[in-house]
């Protein structure tokens, strides 16, 4: 067995039972949300997973959930990208009873323009660092379904 997949099965036996779930559905839909991002397109798949409501705002749930989710991601071989991520964590969110913001901000570096979405709990970003998320200027609040 190869030592990366040595290290993911220990990873995934230090997870509780609940936690096995959360990265099992992520690692499904992650793939998914990246694929239907390109061919649908973003209202389209919001539309279906955004969460319909707000939910607790318990942010250490919801960071341990971020984590999970990231770890999925880099297992995934669709190598999804920031908003893929984001509106899987939200709709994982969502499903827990747990409040969850979508945000996507850009910023002009140079002559270019980048863009990057994350989630935030309590105004707090649960799967990016602050330092990260502020360098952008978000959009408002999106309106799910």
């Amino acid at each position: 067995m190869s030592r990366h997949l040595t290290n993911a099965v220990r990873a995934i036996r230090t997870l509780s039972c609940d936690q096995r779930a959360v990265l099992a559905r992520a690692a499904l839909m992650l793939p998914l949300v990246e694929a239907g991002l390109r061919v649908v397109g973003f209202r389209r798949i919001w539309a279906v997973l955004g969460p319909a409501d707000a939910g607790r705002e318990d942010v250490a749930a919801a960071r341990t959930i971020a984590r999970v989710v990231q770890a999925a991601a880099r297992w995934s071989p669709a190598r999804p990208g920031c908003l893929a991520r984001s509106v899987v964590l939200c709709h994982l969110l969502h499903r827990r009873g747990l409040a969850g913001t979508l945000r996507i901000g850009v910023v002009r570096p140079g002559a270019g323009l980048e863009a990057h979405a994350w989630v935030e709990v309590a105004g707090q970003p649960i799967n990016d660092s602050t330092a990260q998320v502020e360098r952008f200027a978000a959009f408002g609040h999106l309106t799910p379904r």
